[in-house]
């Protein structure tokens, strides 16, 4: 939970623009990291959805160019 999201996303609207678009690109959660501005997806950790998951990023590049990165998080995180 990040309860700057709120106030951030009432100030710039890109906030839950970009939300939206990792919900519909297939994240499970998608939330505003800090005091912004960046927003992160979380998706499934599954190897058959890697696939899935870098078509996502390519979409989503075509918006947001080279400010889309793919992460994975530490075993056990």
């Amino acid at each position: 939970r990040n309860d700057l999201e709120l106030v951030t996303s009432g100030a710039f609207s890109e906030i839950g623009l970009m939300r939206q678009r990792l919900l519909e690109a297939g994240a499970h959660r998608a939330m505003m990291s800090g005091s912004g501005p960046t927003v992160f997806g979380v998706f499934p950790d599954d190897r058959a959805d890697s696939v899935a998951i870098q078509g996502a990023a390519d979409r989503l590049r075509l918006e947001y160019k080279e400010n889309v990165f793919i992460a994975r998080a530490c075993a056990g995180a």
